[in-house]
């Protein structure tokens, strides 16, 4: 009598549904290095109802990558891939969550391949100290947009903006974050487009600026 009470308890115990609810799109999905063999990922971390996805899929041309221990970076391959100028692909990042779904819809970055524009009407706005401060001029142009501009003092690179606004304040860069002596006399200062794909455009035309 109580080996069947016992299995009456246990068999009314209600069903556990099986998790079939896909987690959502990953967000923020962008390129943050490109060699000449890859290109490496972040993402923002997919909350899967209280919990975050223990697992990611990037899937790209030929190929696809897992990414497990809840790391939200990966890099892809771009071996076999043709690089030359005009070429666009798709790279996808599904969520996969402790039972197995994946996302529905994947978040999507296209990696093309066309160099942004020159950047032009490069000029001097302002000084401090003596020294030329704030440098503006018009955005390059891209297709698939910019996200920084290397700037160029006397043939060397001293710093990247790392935005989209055309301006820089020089005085700052030279003085306070690439931390070198300026020049003495005339210097040139260029600027060249960095867009979302790591292609980097051409210098703009030199601007002379005047160091005491």
């Amino acid at each position: 009598m109580l080996g069947t009470l016992a299995l009456l308890l246990v068999t009314s115990q209600p069903a556990v549904s099986a998790d079939t609810t896909p987690p959502p799109t990953p967000e923020n999905l962008r390129l943050v290095g490109r060699m000449p063999d890859q290109v490496g990922f972040i993402w923002t971390t997919t909350r899967d109802g209280a919990v975050n996805a223990p697992r990611y899929e990037l899937s790209f041309p030929g190929g696809r990558v897992v990414v497990d221990d809840y790391r939200t970076w990966a890099t892809a391959p771009l071996a076999g891939l043709d690089l030359s100028p005009g070429r666009e692909y798709g790279f996808e990042l599904r969520a996969v969550d402790a039972s197995g779904n994946r996302s529905a819809v994947p978040a999507r970055f296209t990696f093309e391949t066309t160099a942004p524009g020159v950047a032009t009407g490069l000029r001097q706005v302002s000084t401090r100290a003596g020294l030329p401060e704030r440098i503006v001029w018009t955005a390059a142009p891209d297709n698939g947009g910019i996200q920084g501009y290397d700037i160029v003092l006397n043939g060397e690179v001293i710093g990247t903006t790392g935005r989209t606004v055309p301006e820089v304040d020089l005085f700052d860069l030279v003085v306070n974050i690439a931390c070198i002596d300026p020049p003495s006399g005339p210097a040139t200062v260029q600027v060249r487009a960095i867009d979302t794909s790591f292609n980097t455009g051409p210098l703009s035309a030199p601007l002379t600026l005047l160091f005491p």
